[in-house]
């Protein structure tokens, strides 16, 4: 797919989609950057929403990239699909939550969903979704929001996520509870409140929308599933002392947690049960832990101003490497394909590194004021 900026010489090149090939897409020797937004929109406004081919070539072409392994193209994919998003991109998901989406969003998104509505079972359907998202907001002249629903708490509200579809949304607070919201014909409803004897830190979604997990200054964290559309406890993870925060692997399988209590548990899911597989020590509190996206590594934040990137070996966490800062590590996280990490400090410097042949080495860093 060649993009005519109709005699306008873009400001980055063109992406050739067409040829799938690595040695021919001209963008592989160059730094691993992402498509820049207006080289972006600008292929989303040529693209008609009806032109089936355009949509269907699109896609075949960026598989081709994808089963190749192209960074890329992976993680621009990742990004920007919809069809990654919402998982699985059925015809009832759509007319659940973004076809109500679209009608309120203007007169053009009302025309745009009475156009989809032809085309919900047709075999490109997600392509044709995206790409008349995409038109749809780039011809935007105005976004005007509005607000669709207030979740009321006793105290703080610490984290709201949704989950993955967008069809549900959970908030944490100071008030000792979360609370699970779900997107039903348009309106939000509670569906669960998740009761903590403290202040809950966090809460998140597994990558499938199908479990979540709160963490809590009670020292335990909480796995919840969705059961025929009911949330139910599934799991009680018991710390010696509060905690901070807690992440699903990429696959969903797996949990970890991060305590004050200087460990970080890895949970795998046997059979439906929860199951705690390791205990990794650290020298002091950990307040943060991140798995990277091929699971074979986990970085934690910790109150001795260092982050630690651990290595999955022969089914044991060892340490990999330990990155120092001056003063306290705000956040740490692995890029879209896990050979770099960043870490973000209050000594105004972030770090980046990269793993070069197992070894994660020192790649730069970054002064701000």
């Amino acid at each position: 797919m060649l993009v005519n900026l109709q005699g306008k010489e873009p400001r980055h090149e063109s992406l050739n989609t067409s040829e799938p090939s690595l040695k021919k897409a001209k963008f592989i020797d160059k730094a691993i950057n992402p498509i820049p937004d207006e080289m972006t929109e600008k292929i989303f406004s040529y693209l008609d929403t009806r032109d089936l081919a355009v949509c269907r070539k699109v896609h075949r072409d960026w598989k081709g990239l994808i089963d190749t392994h192209h960074i890329i193209a992976r993680s621009f994919f990742r990004d920007c699909h919809l069809s990654n998003r919402i998982s699985p991109l059925t015809a009832e998901c759509y007319t659940s939550s973004i076809q109500g989406w679209l009608t309120g969003f203007s007169n053009m998104g009302g025309e745009l969903a009475e156009e989809l509505d032809n085309v919900l079972h047709h075999e490109h359907f997600p392509e044709i979704l995206f790409f008349s998202i995409a038109k749809v907001l780039v011809e935007a002249k105005e976004l005007t929001c509005q607000n669709v629903a207030t979740i009321p708490h006793f105290d703080w509200v610490n984290n709201a996520t949704f989950s993955p579809d967008g069809n549900h949304l959970v908030t944490a607070s100071n008030d000792n509870t979360a609370k699970i919201w779900g997107l039903v014909d348009g309106q939000w409803q509670e569906k669960a409140t998740i009761q903590h004897d403290d202040c809950v830190n966090g809460a998140s979604f597994s990558p499938d929308g199908n479990h979540l997990v709160t963490t809590s200054k009670d020292n335990t964290a909480k796995i919840w599933g969705l059961v025929d559309g009911q949330w139910q406890e599934k799991a009680i993870i018991q710390h010696s002392m509060p905690v901070n925060n807690a992440c699903f692997s990429p696959d969903g399988n797996y949990l970890v947690t991060a305590s004050d209590d200087h460990t970080a548990e890895v949970w795998g899911l046997v059979d439906g049960q929860w199951q705690k597989k390791f205990t990794i020590q650290d020298s002091s509190s950990v307040n943060s832990v991140t798995f990277s996206p091929d699971e074979n590594h986990l970085v934690t934040v910790s109150d001795d101003d260092t982050v630690k990137v651990w290595g999955l070996v022969d089914g044991q966490w060892q340490k990999k490497a330990t990155i120092p800062h001056s003063k306290w590590v705000n956040s740490a996280n692995f890029s879209p394909d896990g050979n770099h990490l960043v870490t973000a400090s209050e000594d105004n410097t972030a770090k980046i590194w990269g793993l070069v042949d197992g070894q994660w080495q020192e790649k730069a860093i970054i002064q701000h004021d």
